[in-house]
Parts: C-alpha cells; structure tokens; sequence
C-alpha cells in the first residue's frame, strides 16, 4: 500500500477533501491541512445513476490481476498466469484479462496475448471515461476474478458479479522513482 496520498490530493485547489474510507484519510491527513470528508466510493452510484448492470448475455471471467503501483513494482510469472487462466473450467471460459494502464506501460499484455487471452484495459485512473469503461468490462462477464484483493473484487459483488481468488499473489519490489514519467 502507498504510504504517502497520491499527487492529485496533495495538490488539491478545493477547500475541502473527499476520500473513500478512513484509511485513506489517515494516509493524508499528515500531509494536507484542508478538512477531509469521508463519503465512501462513488463508483456503485455512478453505476446505479447510469442504471449499469450486468449483460443477460454475460459470461466468462474477466481477472484483475493485482498490478504495479507508482511505488513498486510486482513480480509475477505472467505466461504461468496465462497459461493456468487458461486451463480454468470451461464454466469460466472465456477468460478476459483487465491489465491496469501502468502494466500496459510496461508490457505485461503481451505476456497474456501470447497465450491466446483477450487484453482490455479502463484506461488510466485519472480519465473522467474510467468508471464507463470500466463498468463497460466488468458487465460483459459472468465471473470476476484477481490473484490479490483489490478495488474491482468489492465493485464486482456490489454490481452482483461472483468474485473469486486465482493464482499467485506476486512480490511486491519498491522502487527508488517517487512517480511514474507522467507525474501520478
């Protein structure tokens, strides 16, 4: 877990903070001097406010897997990963792998495409599109799957998705870079 709040809250203009949960505000608090509100995630009211659900022709699973961080970076077998979500029951098939927009930076779909699986990704974080984009993905599939908890496991349970664990969770290795080239 990041220790420190993410560039975009330290340099936020607005008098007032909103975060999802306590923790995260106790990773900010120290650092910003404006008040914090916590209102919980906005994701399940973006989906029931756009009246998102599930397609009546879903099936597959889309996985998550857990991915790098602005300050680590993962270590994981991606042709192993591959190869044994693609070996899953045919209840799970097909499987759609949902790479994070830093793992497609450093190529981590090219490992998955070349065994065979579809690739997608939301996109980055920060894109006003994210949240469409992602509902967008997660609503196509009969299952959601990661190899290590995350934001999607809690969004795929609210939106009635079944969620299960699969594969190895990686090492985490910390890196010295403070951000990412692009400044997140």
């Amino acid at each position: 877990r990041d220790n420190k709040p993410d560039h975009l809250i330290m340099n936020c203009r607005y008098p007032l903070i909103f975060l999802d949960n306590e923790d995260q505000r106790d990773i900010c608090a120290p650092y910003v001097s404006k008040p914090i509100a916590i209102i919980g995630s906005l994701y399940p009211r973006f989906r029931r406010m756009r009246n998102i659900e599930q397609t009546p022709d879903a099936k597959g699973t889309v996985v998550f897997p857990v991915h790098a961080t602005k300050y680590s970076d993962l270590k994981l077998d991606w042709d192993e990963y591959a190869q044994s979500l693609k070996a899953l029951p045919e209840q799970f098939q097909p499987v759609t792998v949902c790479i994070y927009w830093i793992d497609v930076q450093k190529g981590v779909h090219k490992h998955i495409e070349k065994h065979g699986l579809d690739v997608v990704t939301a996109g980055h974080i920060t894109d006003p599109q994210f949240p469409e984009r992602f509902y967008d993905i997660l609503k196509r599939y009969a299952y959601a799957s990661s190899n290590q908890f995350g934001s999607y496991l809690p969004y795929a349970i609210e939106m009635g998705i079944p969620f299960f664990f699969f594969g190895d969770a990686p090492v985490f290795v910390t890196r010295n870079e403070k951000y990412m080239p692009d400044g997140t």
